[in-house]
């Protein structure tokens, strides 16, 4: 479709509709939008990507991603999604028989493996990769999906960063989300809560991530190869 948009042979944008895997993706026209409309300044044409697609991506990348067991026949609302299921054992890795001494040791251990460029954890995943995909998606859903904090607010955990998981969770626990959520999954929430709490300094300024925020905080310094962090 990028192409015959190029080539000048249609006049109209569509979506793919892509709501199950029992039908083949179907082209719905999108009302309003033409080739001139798409026409990018230094030429070619703007990315016709949806935000229903975008997030779905991010969805699956952080199910990709996700450096802890994950639950496939985990359903929330009575519905399936591929986005849950991995909280449960993130938070037990998390706050299980550790107090919070241990927690502040587990900062100073992740900065440290993360500094030297070890984001992949004991088991598989990518925990680097799976905290940029949550961050991006409770930025683009945050609000409409609570429960993306919540696995945000956990990678952030295991990252060191507690103010920001404390941000995060808090976010979630004040949603109604929270306690429709399975008996385990809220015990484990609220257990991780109190940890975050109870670590000197997690108790900070931080907000819940959003575009707002994001775009109100100045960019990460480039690294002296030039490269910038990978969730930036």
């Amino acid at each position: 479709m990028q192409r015959l948009l190029e080539r000048g042979a249609v006049d109209f944008a569509v979506r793919m509709e892509c709501k199950t895997f029992d039908e083949l993706p179907r082209a719905v026209v999108l009302p309003g939008l033409d080739r001139a409309s798409l026409a990018a300044p230094g030429g070619g044409l703007l990315n016709t990507c949806t935000w229903d697609a975008l997030v779905e991506v991010l969805v699956h990348l952080k199910r990709a991603y996700w450096p802890f067991a994950w639950d496939s026949g985990y359903t929330e609302g009575g519905a399936r999604s591929p986005s849950y299921g991995g909280f449960d054992d993130a938070a037990r890795a998390a706050v299980d028989g550790m107090q919070s001494a241990e927690m502040e040791a587990i900062a100073r251990t992740a900065a440290h493996r993360l500094s030297r460029g070890i984001w992949t954890s004991p088991g598989a995943g990518d925990l680097r990769r799976a905290r940029a995909a949550a961050e991006r998606i409770c930025m683009l859903v945050g609000d409409e999906r609570p429960s993306e904090r919540r696995d945000l607010a956990v990678l952030l955990a295991h990252c060191g960063e507690f103010g920001r998981a404390a941000a995060e969770l808090k976010a979630y626990l004040s949603t109604p989300a929270a306690e429709e959520a399975p008996a385990e999954t809220r015990v484990l929430a609220k257990r991780l809560m109190e940890m975050l709490e109870g670590v000197p300094g997690a108790a900070s300024d931080a907000e819940a991530i959003s575009v707002k925020s994001v775009l109100g905080t100045p960019p990460p310094a480039e690294e002296a190869d030039g490269l910038q962090e990978l969730p930036w």
